[in-house]
C-alpha cells in the first residue's frame, strides 16, 4: 500500500511537471496578440429600418479574429523543440509505468484471491478433522490458517472485509479448541489497601493465603473460609523476597543467605531462629525457590545452577551433573520429584537426577508471549503457567496437553498465584485484589 501510494504522488507531481512545461512551450509557440473588436452600429444605413432588432444587436460588437498566417502564430526555436520531445517523452514513460502498475497491482489482487481461496479450503478441512475429533490436526490447520490470514485482514484491498470475516470465525474455533475461558467477572475475595500494604508474592498453607512482600517487614494471613487477616511482623525487620511450604512450616528466604522458618503449633503462629545457608559464592543471586521431600531447591541466576540444600539446610550442594547444560536463561522451577525449569522464550525443561531431559511440547492459543510462572509439586497432577502479558493464567498437563486457560481484562497486574491442594481453586494475585477461580 506504501508503495501505490507513493507512486501515485509521484505520477500526480510528475503530470503537473507536464502540464507547467507544456504550458511555457505553447507561450512561446503560440503568439496570440489582443483580441480586437470593431463596432459597426454607426454604419447602419438610414434607409434599412425595417431589419429586426436582434440582427441589429448580433452585429454589434462582432469579434474579429485575428487573421494571422500559421507561420505568424508558431515560431518553433530549438529550445522549443527540445522542451517538446522532452514531454513527449515523460508522458511516454509515465504512460507505459501506468500501465505497468496497473497489470502488477491486478496480478496482486489475484494473488490475494487466491491465498484468501487456499486459507477457506484449509479451514473446511479442519472443520472436517473436528467432526471426527480429531482435534490436533484440526488445531494445526487452524492455526496455520490464522498465521496466513492475518496480513490478508490487514492490508486495504476489495476482499479485507471478508478476510476479517474469517479471520474472526478461525480465532473463535481456536479459542474452544485451546480451552480458553474468557472470564468477565472473576471473584474477589480480598483487596488491601495500598496505603497499609502492596503484597507481592502469594502462597497457600493449612487453608490460609499468605502474603509477603521484599519492600515490608509484614507478613498477612488471610482465611479462606471466614475471610479474616491477621499480619505478623518479621524478625529485625527482615523483609522476604521467596517462600516455599515445607511440612507443617513455611520457609522465607531474606536475601542473600538466610532462612527464616514460620510455623504453625496447635494454632499458635510465630517466626523461629533463622538459618543461616553456607551459598557457593557471595555473589550468588537466588531468584526462585522451591521444596520436595527434606531439600530445598534455589535457582541461581548467574551460573543457571540448581543449588540443593537437605534439611537442616546449612550445607548446599549443585544438583546438575557436571556434563548437563547449565540454564542461566531460568525464569522459573517447579518440583514435583523431577524439576521444571521456565526459560526464556516459553521453553519448559525438565530435569531428573541432575540430568536434563526434554522440552515439553505444547500448542496453544493465543501463543505465548511470556510465561513468568510455573507451580506443581508432587500433589498436583498439572502444571499451572503464569503469563501475565496475556492476562491469563494455564493448567497443562505434564506431557503438554492444554486443559484449561483463564483469562479476563480485570488481570491486568497479575504477581503471583497459588494453588489449593486438591486443585479445584487457583488464587491469583493480581494489583492489590485476590481472585478465585474455581477449576
Amino acid at each position: 500500500i506504501r508503495i501505490m501510494t507513493g507512486f501515485l504522488k509521484s505520477l500526480r507531481n510528475s503530470f503537473l511537471i507536464i502540464l507547467k512545461k507544456l504550458q511555457f512551450a505553447l507561450r512561446k509557440i503560440f503568439r496570440f496578440p489582443h483580441l480586437r473588436y470593431e463596432s459597426k452600429s454607426g454604419k447602419a444605413k438610414a434607409g434599412k429600418k425595417k431589419i429586426e432588432a436582434n440582427s441589429e444587436l448580433k452585429m454589434k460588437n462582432k469579434l474579429l479574429l485575428p487573421s494571422l498566417s500559421l507561420k505568424e502564430k508558431i515560431s518553433l526555436t530549438p529550445e522549443i523543440k527540445k522542451s517538446l520531445i522532452s514531454v513527449l517523452l515523460l508522458i511516454l514513460i509515465l504512460a507505459g509505468g501506468f500501465f505497468v502498475f496497473q497489470k502488477q497491482e491486478k496480478k496482486e489482487l489475484e494473488i490475494k484471491k487466491g491465498a484468501l481461496s487456499e486459507i477457506q479450503k484449509k479451514i473446511s478441512e479442519a472443520e472436517k478433522f473436528l467432526l471426527i475429533r480429531d482435534e490436533e490436526k484440526s488445531l494445526i490447520l487452524f492455526k496455520t490458517g490464522w498465521e496466513e490470514i492475518l496480513n490478508l485482514s490487514q492490508d486495504e484491498w476489495p476482499e479485507k472485509d471478508k478476510a476479517i470475516s474469517l479471520k474472526n470465525s478461525i480465532e473463535e474455533k481456536l479459542k474452544i479448541l485451546s480451552k480458553l475461558e474468557l472470564v468477565e467477572s472473576p471473584k474477589v475475595i480480598f483487596e488491601f489497601d495500598q496505603k497499609i500494604f502492596i503484597p507481592q508474592r502469594i502462597i497457600y498453607f493449612q487453608e490460609d493465603l499468605y502474603l509477603f512482600s521484599i519492600l515490608s517487614e509484614k507478613l498477612f494471613k488471610f482465611n479462606i473460609q471466614n475471610k479474616k487477616i491477621n499480619d505478623f511482623t518479621l524478625t529485625e525487620g527482615a523483609t522476604p523476597s521467596l517462600a516455599t511450604v515445607f511440612g507443617n512450616s513455611i520457609l522465607f528466604f531474606l536475601k542473600p543467605d538466610t532462612i527464616l522458618p514460620f510455623k504453625n503449633v496447635n494454632g499458635s503462629y510465630k517466626f523461629e531462629n533463622k538459618i543461616l545457608l553456607q551459598i557457593p559464592s557471595p555473589d550468588s543471586n537466588f531468584i526462585r525457590l522451591a521444596s520436595h521431600q527434606q531439600s530445598i531447591y534455589f535457582l541461581e541466576e548467574k551460573t543457571g545452577e540448581i543449588i540443593k540444600f537437605p534439611s537442616p539446610f546449612k550445607q548446599g550442594q549443585i544438583w546438575l551433573k557436571k556434563e548437563a547444560k547449565r540454564m542461566n536463561d531460568g525464569k522459573s522451577i517447579a518440583i514435583d520429584g523431577s524439576i521444571w525449569l521456565l526459560k526464556e522464550g516459553n521453553i519448559i525443561s525438565q530435569y531428573s537426577k541432575g540430568e536434563y531431559r526434554s522440552d515439553l511440547n505444547f500448542d496453544f492459543f493465543p501463543a505465548p508471549k511470556a510465561i513468568q510462572r510455573i507451580i506443581t509439586s508432587h500433589q498436583f497432577s498439572y502444571l499451572y503457567l503464569l503469563e501475565p502479558s496475556q492476562n491469563r493464567v494455564i493448567i497443562i498437563s505434564k506431557n503438554g496437553e492444554i486443559l484449561k486457560q483463564f483469562q479476563s481484562n480485570q488481570f491486568d497486574n497479575l504477581k503471583d498465584l497459588a494453588i489449593s491442594p486438591d486443585e479445584k481453586a487457583i488464587y491469583l494475585l493480581n494489583g492489590q485484589k485476590i481472585y478465585e477461580l474455581e477449576i
